[in-house]
């Protein structure tokens, strides 16, 4: 299948440059699409590439714009076709000489901060994750959420007549495996993705897994950050984080 991504260079950069540091932004829905259009996003778009670099958000199957087509394969491979499409983004990337390998993040909100969360059990690759109101577990999402159909629908049953789906479509039960530090955010008031997520990954990676993380919990936001206050906060956490964990720099601090 052929999938389609925006790309996001600093200002200035040249075909043939050195390989820069490298974070793969993932949009959430999964009903939705990264547009070609000039963005300044809270969720890393503009604001990694202003920073020295390159930026790819994959618009993965189950993404919107490309057909009825594309946006049902997913149904039934969450957790599979859609993380398939955004490693094959990264290798792309890194083939082209435009990614550094050893200087890889990777972030995203909503589906995007589950992805995050699917991709790092999938792939140690990345130096470091930004998880923002991400799913951990899809049965407990059906549980908590407000709108439970979505999980019912991408999985094509209830979670116990499609129990090996839901299993398979939850980084939680491949927890084990992440090794990449990650930054957890999330609204304590968010009923899409309920704060349990969160804290059970935090919860998973803090004190069984010792893998470094920290867990950002924005006092009376929804779904999304609408506090500038917060959305200020959110990106200095990503920059300190990825700062220290991909670039190195050893006295980035978070607020």
């Amino acid at each position: 299948t052929e999938v389609e991504g925006i790309l996001e260079l600093p200002p200035g950069y040249k075909k043939g440059s050195a390989p820069l540091p490298f974070v793969l932004e993932i949009h959430g829905g999964p009903t939705a699409s990264t547009k070609a259009a000039m963005r300044f996003w809270i969720y890393g778009r503009t604001l990694f590439p202003a920073r020295g670099w390159a930026l790819l958000s994959v618009n993965y199957r189950g993404s919107t714009g490309y057909g009825d087509k594309f946006l049902t394969e997913l149904i039934g491979h969450k957790n599979d076709r859609d993380v398939a499409d955004l490693l094959g983004g990264v290798d792309t990337m890194i083939e082209r000489g435009i990614a550094d390998p050893a200087r890889m993040a990777v972030m995203g909100w909503s589906n995007g901060g589950y992805l995050t969360n699917c991709l790092i059990t999938h792939d140690q690759r990345f130096k470091a994750a930004s998880s923002g109101a991400g799913i951990f577990d899809t049965v407990v999402q059906w549980m908590a959420e407000d709108t439970p159909g979505h999980v019912v629908n991408f999985n094509q049953g209830l979670p116990w007549t499609a129990a090996a789906a839901m299993r398979k479509s939850a980084p939680l039960f491949s927890a084990h495996k992440i090794k990449t530090p990650t930054l957890i955010h999330v609204g304590s008031n968010d009923h899409r993705t309920p704060t349990v997520h969160s804290t059970g990954l935090y919860r998973a990676l803090r004190f069984y897994l010792k893998v470094p993380t920290e867990l950002v919990m924005y006092p009376g936001e929804p779904h999304g950050l609408r506090e500038y206050q917060h959305r200020k906060a959110k990106m200095a956490w990503d920059i300190a984080w990825f700062d220290y964990h991909v670039l190195g720099k050893k006295g980035a601090v978070a607020p």
